[in-house]
């Protein structure tokens, strides 16, 4: 069988769909490898400096990285994510 339609699947009304791309449920997300992605996180955080601007993107690592970065003071974030949105900063 050739890669493609190993990544590729046509749907029940002609779609072709690339499972390369299907993504998992967030809260299996959220679960999977936590301590190593606490450890991404934690790390990430010691860049981030008082007064600074940050994009955060949509993610489980993102999220406790966010977590991590509360602390800081007068911090202007702009992300996608809803679960990070209600962290308020």
């Amino acid at each position: 069988m050739s890669w493609r339609k190993r990544a590729c699947s046509q749907s029940p009304w002609g779609a072709i769909l690339n499972k390369a791309n299907l993504e998992t449920s967030y809260i299996n997300r959220k679960s999977t490898n936590e301590n190593g992605k606490r450890s991404i996180a934690k790390r990430a955080s010691e860049f981030v400096e008082n007064g600074d601007t940050l994009y955060i993107d949509y993610g489980t690592t993102t999220l406790l990285f966010t977590r991590e970065i509360l602390s800081k003071k007068d911090l202007t974030t702009l992300t996608n994510s809803l679960p990070i949105e209600h962290l308020h900063f």
